[in-house]
């Protein structure tokens, strides 16, 4: 006879989500086997010593060991004074650019995706990718909220399985086009069957038009008014009705679905293609909850509690720039968790997610502060500590 075999697997210095049974260690019938995984087969050596740092007051059992033949690694914390007018993206940048230097690995500096940049929230990540203004609005929509970070809201893919495919092949030999517009074409759909050779030819020169929007970087109104004038494509319904009105038009009773479209309306068009490469995991930024049980070979996390709206995390907290509140402190008197417990999971899960090398890169008022914190901590040595 079989017997079955019943196994419960987690790391508890990994629990991120809201929804995370607290202490599951304890629920554990005695008797039963806790294998403690020792082995990280994923980092170099120094970024295991600080993942053991900063978890060992998570979990006593946090100390790994690295592979034999793992390399040394890299780590380095850049602190970076919080003032009026900072320009985020120089700063990145730069951080960029000396770890490069640092490692010797000139895929730091590489335009694309060999460096993982890893931010708190959606919004930091569209800012810095220059399409948080189609963001917001769109994001806020209640009917999206399942699909909108999958991308595969349907009205937003009209736009990505459509339009922008369509113009990126007139750019080339255009036969992607024509299969979109054999597709989706009122032009050169079943119905329409007398002269077809005249119908192609009327199709291609109106992509052509469409397609010279695009890539001139026309905005969304734009190049939805050449879509309709020619019905080369059936333009979603509440893209339509957006496209007839203006933002002094909406009223408080108008649904929140077509005021977002009417905001996003006279916006260039490559805020869309961003946006879809964001969502789809094309882009070099991700969020640091997003990216659990991944791994990269070169990771920089962005850590700016300035730039956040949410209550759960704080970083400030964790590097001794801020107090517990009030909260925290009832929480820590009760025997629960704390943000700043929440935020110290979250930070070890970011870090680990580096295999070769790793930048930290936190905005704060109190430089000096989170250096003394984060060296008493043991988790960086004051040589790995760059103020900027």
């Amino acid at each position: 006879m079989t017997i079955p075999t019943l196994g419960l697997l987690g790391d508890q210095k990994q629990r991120i989500y809201a929804d995370g049974k607290e202490n599951i260690e304890d629920s554990i019938p005695i008797g039963w086997e806790k294998p403690v995984k020792r082995m990280n087969y994923r980092c170099a050596k120094r970024i295991i010593q600080l993942a053991n740092n900063i978890g060992k007051d998570i979990d006593i059992h946090a100390e790994q060991r690295p592979r034999e033949d793992a390399n040394d690694g890299l780590i380095r914390l850049f602190v970076i004074q919080q003032r009026e007018g900072l320009n985020k993206d120089e700063i990145e940048q730069n951080v960029m650019r000396i770890m490069s230097e640092q490692t010797q690995d000139a895929k730091w500096t590489t335009i694309g995706t060999e460096v993982k940049v890893l931010t708190l929230e959606h919004m930091m990540a569209a800012r810095r990718l220059g399409f948080s203004r189609f963001f917001a609005p769109l994001y806020k929509v209640s009917k999206y909220q399942m699909t909108f970070l999958q991308g595969s809201v349907s009205e937003i893919e009209f736009f990505t399985k459509e339009v922008l495919p369509i113009a990126e092949s007139i750019k080339e030999d255009g036969r992607v086009a024509l299969e979109i517009l054999k597709k989706y074409s009122p032009l050169l759909s079943g119905q329409n069957t007398e002269k077809p050779y005249e119908l192609y030819l009327k199709c291609r020169e109106e992509a052509i038009k469409v397609a010279n929007l695009v890539n001139e970087n026309g905005t969304i109104r734009v190049v939805v008014d050449e879509i309709i004038k020619s019905q080369l494509l059936t333009v979603p319904d509440v893209v339509r009705q957006a496209y007839m009105l203006s933002p002094s038009d909406i009223e408080d009773t108008v649904e929140e679905e077509l005021r977002a479209w009417v905001e996003v309306m006279d916006l260039p068009i490559n805020m869309v293609r961003s946006y879809d490469d964001y969502a789809n995991h094309r882009s070099q930024f991700d969020t640091h909850q997003g990216v659990k049980g991944l791994e990269f070979d070169r990771v920089m996390v962005i850590i700016d509690d300035s730039e956040i709206k949410g209550f759960l995390f704080s970083y400030d907290k964790l590097f001794g720039v801020k107090d517990l509140s009030n909260v925290d402190l009832k929480n820590k008197e009760n025997g629960k968790e704390t943000s700043i417990e929440r935020t110290q999971r979250l930070f070890y899960v970011t870090c680990t997610r580096a295999k070769n090398s790793l930048a930290v890169v936190m905005y704060t008022n109190n430089p000096e502060r989170v250096k003394t914190e984060t060296i008493r901590k043991g988790w960086f040595e004051e040589n790995e500590i760059i103020v900027m």
